[in-house]
């Protein structure tokens, strides 16, 4: 394999991610497995997930990138407009 197939595949791997982040923002969150809520172990209580806020879904990382990406864009050039 060489430097190119290997430049070409990487390239491929992160379009394939950008697409699944842009028509799937929302994965399932890990810490509740997509349920918005766990049993806390010691007491046995069932409590809101803290990293989805009881939801079940938490952005993608790729996504959050990107839309950081774009809101520091658009306030550059709404910046430079002024």
């Amino acid at each position: 394999m060489t430097t190119f197939d290997v430049v070409l595949l990487a390239a491929l791997a992160a379009g394939a991610y950008l697409a699944t982040c842009l028509a799937w923002p929302y994965t399932t969150c890990r810490t509740c497995r997509g349920v918005g809520q766990f049993r806390v172990r010691l007491l046995r209580a069932v409590r809101i997930c803290p990293a989805c806020e009881g939801s079940g879904l938490r952005l993608r990382a790729g996504r959050r990138a990107w839309n950081r990406y774009r809101r520091t864009h658009q306030a550059r050039r709404r910046d430079h407009h002024r």
